[in-house]
């Protein structure tokens, strides 16, 4: 089975994709769907900013998009619990197994520098994805966050040491029902 993944990369205004980071994704994962060359997509991504601006999981409001673009709601699995890339990884794998979906091949829909800790994540537990990079502008300062976040995940790719406890403790936000 042909899967492609798309991570949330953030939420703006009042539970709405942000232009920025996560609707590039999705549109050239709308774009690779319209191919006929896939069998699912999987959106990825919980709630991870104040309520203020976030109560729906991004995995949730990334498949309402796509269901708006005309995709099937059988055809979208949603992981809507992560709080960062490792567990992006982890609860992907986990829906897919619980879909008996098995040695799927994996298409991931991000930006170059996320497309490099999502491949050290996914190879730590013995999986190969494909990448297709979303190009976009970042300041110099991105760029040398974006690869301490490399090197974080290259040491640590299953994120179970400190950086990646400190970075979920900091992002865990609950939903309203909850």
């Amino acid at each position: 089975m042909k899967v492609l993944l798309v991570p949330c990369g953030g939420i703006s205004a009042k539970n709405q994709i942000s232009s920025k980071d996560t609707l590039p994704r999705c549109l050239k994962a709308l774009e690779l769907w319209q191919t006929g060359q896939y069998d699912r997509i999987v959106v990825t991504g919980g709630i991870f900013l104040p309520q203020h601006i976030q109560t729906v999981p991004a995995g949730e409001i990334m498949r309402q998009w796509f269901e708006k673009q005309g995709i099937e709601h059988d055809k979208i699995l949603v992981e809507n619990k992560s709080l960062d890339t490792y567990e992006n990884v982890r609860y992907v794998l986990d829906k897919l197994k619980e879909r008996e979906i098995e040695n799927p091949e994996i298409t991931l829909v991000t930006q170059w520098q996320h497309s490099w800790r999502f491949w050290l994540t996914f190879r730590s537990y013995g999986i190969k994805i494909k990448r297709h990079k979303v190009k976009f502008k970042i300041s110099w300062l991105t760029w040398l966050l974006e690869f301490a976040f490399i090197f974080i995940h290259l040491i640590d790719p299953k994120g179970i040491w400190f950086f990646g406890r400190i970075n979920r403790k900091k992002r865990n936000r609950k939903s309203p029902s909850e």
